[in-house]
């Protein structure tokens, strides 16, 4: 039912238990179809639906981000990474979300200079992506990490050995997204340490 008066709205969602309370969110939830992913995931969240909380958190942080509102994008990204670690590591689309969740944290703490903290996501997506067999999260994270060596380090060489990882990976996973995505990184850092015959080689096999 309907219930138009706010002050009757609050009323009666008070007064209701807890149970009553979680399928009103259901509801709410399943109306709002079309809502705000920040919208949805509250409801998500109060109805229990764990799942789809954290599939909504996500999608409000990359809105967030996308709006460069880092902190509204950070907050979004930690609830939804409280609400992975209580969802099964084998749900349907935890290979996907997992790798996503984490670059994104990375590159919002990276827009906050947080530097630090990037780097720690990638390692940790890094990490959790060989345990799971994910090949191509492994490989991104290894080229955000690359990225954040050369950039905040200037440790070129640690940032090479880190693309020459990923791109062992992803030739033998015959992953050409990645391969292409670390041979245009190989190709830039052999640039500006002025190897141009690497920079050549590397930029060949984009061709």
């Amino acid at each position: 039912y309907t219930i138009s008066h706010d002050k009757i709205r609050d009323v009666v969602y008070t007064e209701a238990g807890d149970a009553r309370r979680r399928i009103y969110h259901q509801r709410a939830f399943a109306a709002l179809a079309s809502a705000p992913p920040a919208e949805r995931a509250h409801h998500a969240l109060a109805g229990g639906l764990t799942s789809e909380a954290c599939t909504c958190s996500i999608l409000a942080g990359d809105e967030a981000l996308r709006l460069f509102a880092i902190d509204d994008a950070l907050a979004a990204y930690q609830q939804a990474r409280a609400l992975l670690d209580t969802l099964s590591s084998d749900h349907g689309t935890a290979a996907e979300q997992v790798p996503h969740l984490f670059l994104q944290l990375g590159r919002a703490y990276e827009l906050l200079s947080a530097l630090d903290q990037a780097a720690a996501m990638y390692e940790e997506l890094r990490m959790l992506a060989r345990e799971s067999n994910w090949p191509a999260a492994e490989g991104a994270a290894l080229n955000r990490l690359a990225t954040l060596k050369a950039q905040r380090a200037l440790d070129m060489a640690a940032a090479i050995d880190l693309l020459h990882q990923a791109q062992a990976l992803a030739e033998h996973n015959g992953i050409a997204a990645d391969l292409a995505e670390t041979e245009w990184n190989l190709a830039q850092l052999h640039f500006y340490n002025s190897q141009p015959a690497l920079t050549l080689q590397h930029g060949q096999r984009l061709g």
